[in-house]
């Protein structure tokens, strides 16, 4: 242990403070913290030129329970930077560096205790986001994303979130250049996603809203280019293409009401192409019944009744699939 620290109980100025224990953690600040013992008022302002720590002497200082089971520490953890403000409102700028990858935070907290306030920048490089999580399924991702808001409940939550995900590994596929711009208000999202990946490439906007009974949904898919096969979800060639316009007031399956529009649909399987001009489905369901129509090139059905999709769906998958395999094919000119 070094320190040099002067002052009284309520205005500390450390100028140097060095601290070791445990097997793995060091500890290099200096700052002055001002107001103690009031710890609610008391403010900070640390420089933090050097802390270090490891994954087992982290699990011997968290009481049993803090994390959950399903999160792995990384093994080694190093962060420099600066904190200024108190306890509930505060300013920060970290780097983490750890094995499982690096991350740039510059972050705010404020408001009140009952709607607090925040913003982020976080800047993430290669962090394996799969063995944090203890998912073989997951990898790598490096993105950036800008954060700004109030509230913490669905109900008072009010957010922005702007960013780039420049890659994330999933199913054994690197997704690469995915942008995102989204705002939730008044439970309700906006969002706006678009990918530029050559297997992966497509636009979305949608507006979601979960005030009511059950949540709505309305928004455009542009989907230019989806390689299943590419990407791991099929065995063989399967590419999707194809614009969709969504309404539903309702998108619980069992009350569904609204309607979708496909146009310019187009599905590539082992060298074949299906072209689909338009697929219209119209949904309503009250508490008395149901009704579904489908209209397109292929098939055309009208469903009626009370029922519960999610009993009858995978019925309803397989008659469609009687029809398709009579769909006019030609030439495939998808690209590959």
């Amino acid at each position: 242990m070094a320190a040099l620290i002067k002052g009284r109980l309520n205005d500390i100025h450390i100028s140097q403070l060095q601290l070791s224990g445990l097997r793995n953690t060091n500890v290099d600040i200096s700052g002055t913290i001002k107001g103690l013992p009031k710890v609610d008022n008391t403010l900070f302002n640390i420089n933090i030129a050097k802390f270090t720590t490891s994954k087992s002497d982290l699990n011997a200082l968290l009481p049993k329970g803090t994390l959950p089971t399903s999160i792995e520490l990384p093994n080694q953890i190093a962060v420099n930077g600066k904190f200024t403000g108190s306890i509930s409102k505060f300013a920060t700028n970290l780097n983490v560096r750890t094995d499982m990858g690096s991350a740039k935070v510059n972050a705010a907290m404020g408001g009140s205790s009952k709607n607090p306030s925040y913003k982020a920048r976080v800047d993430m490089s290669q962090f394996n986001v799969g063995r944090l999580l203890q998912r073989t399924d997951v990898g790598t991702v490096s993105l950036f994303l800008d954060v700004a808001g109030s509230g913490t409940s669905a109900q008072t939550a009010n957010a922005t979130v702007k960013g780039t995900i420049y890659s994330a590994y999933y199913n054994k596929y690197n997704y690469r250049d995915l942008q995102l711009d989204g705002k939730y208000a008044k439970q309700a999202l906006q969002l706006q996603a678009s990918s530029t990946d050559s297997n992966a490439n497509f636009d979305i906007a949608t507006n979601i809203n979960i005030a009511g009974k059950y949540p709505s949904l309305k928004g455009t898919v542009d989907l230019r280019n989806i390689d299943l096969q590419k990407l791991n979800f099929a065995s063989s060639e399967l590419k999707v293409a194809g614009i969709a316009t969504l309404d539903f007031p309702t998108v619980d399956p069992d009350y569904l009401n609204g309607n979708a529009n496909v146009a310019s649909l187009q599905v590539a399987m082992d060298g074949r192409v299906i072209n689909l001009d338009t697929i219209y489905l119209n949904a309503l369901s009250t508490e008395t019944e149901n009704a579904l129509t489908l209209k397109s090139d292929i098939l055309n059905a009208d469903l009626s009744g009370k029922y519960q999709l999610t009993q009858i769906g995978q019925a309803f998958i397989n008659e469609i699939d009687k029809y398709y395999a009579f769909a006019p094919v030609k030439k495939q000119i998808l690209k590959k």
